[in-house]
């Protein structure tokens, strides 16, 4: 059970806790850790469910995520089973964690809630965050080159790459393709936990939460404000599909299509 000794599992049932709540998941949404991020977000789910179990948890509580949606273009609360199509192991690994937690809650007869955020973003004040995942993977990259290039043109060193422009801007000739319409949906990190600490207080009745924007940015001023905060110039181009593109003549000098979660948010979830 979580690794926990018989002694610290007796404890915990003495102690007659009212909740557990498991957010514990790995987000990688790369083929090549499939096998990886499906046992964490299965498989630890599983271990966490049964210590729920074992300690006689009054009620559990999931995070999960509103992408369980897949290419869904609507996913209310009580949708999860829709024939959808996951674009990555991540979503999939989800929603079978989902799934996993209705059988085996009902079975122990153990209320749950799942709460499922879309892409969480920095503090909504300051906009701290703990790790560089999700919606920020993609960007990490492009600062670490803008370093670079800052600080081999601070040392006189051509690259015959970046430029510096307008002070510290950096020029990149590189073409970044996305959707000019579809949404991305940001919450912030704040704005979600708190939203859950409220929830949980409140009796747990077997049902699901989708905390998500109602009005969410499109894609492309998100990308476009990012990059402006950033200090970095480059290109973006129109693309409907960024994931099945090929690649053009002449654009060698492209550096990535922008994949899930900035080409496509989830479909509409109320």
């Amino acid at each position: 059970m979580c690794g926990l000794s018989a002694e610290s599992v007796a404890m915990l049932k003495d102690a007659e806790i009212d909740a557990v709540l498991h957010c514990a998941a790995s987000i990688n949404f790369s083929l090549s850790k499939k096998a990886e991020t499906h046992l964490i977000n299965t498989g630890g789910t599983a271990n966490v469910l049964e210590l729920a179990v074992g300690i006689d948890a009054k009620s559990f509580h999931h995070i999960s995520t509103a992408y369980v949606a897949g290419d869904s273009k609507y996913f209310s609360e009580s949708d999860l089973q829709k024939n959808q199509v996951f674009r990555n192991p991540y979503e999939k690994s989800k929603f079978d964690a989902e799934e996993m937690i209705r059988l085996w809650c009902l079975r122990h007869g153990i209320p749950f809630s799942i709460y499922r955020p879309s892409v969480i973003v920095g503090d909504s004040a300051s906009g701290e965050i703990e790790s560089f995942d999700g919606y920020y993977g993609f960007f990490k990259y492009l600062a670490a080159m803008r370093d670079r290039a800052r600080e081999k043109i601070r040392l006189g060193i051509s690259n015959g790459f970046a430029k510096m422009v307008k002070g510290n801007l950096v020029f990149f000739p590189i073409t970044i393709r996305c959707s000019f319409f579809s949404t991305i949906n940001l919450v912030a990190r704040n704005w979600v936990a708190d939203n859950i600490c409220y929830l949980v207080t409140k009796e747990a009745k077997n049902k699901t939460y989708n905390l998500v924007a109602e009005n969410p940015p499109k894609v492309k001023w998100v990308i476009e404000e990012t990059l402006r905060l950033m200090e970095i110039y480059t290109h973006l181009l129109e693309a409907e599909d960024p994931s099945h593109i090929p690649l053009q003549k002449g654009e060698s000098s492209r550096l990535a299509e922008v994949l899930h979660p900035l080409a496509q948010g989830p479909g509409r979830h109320a």
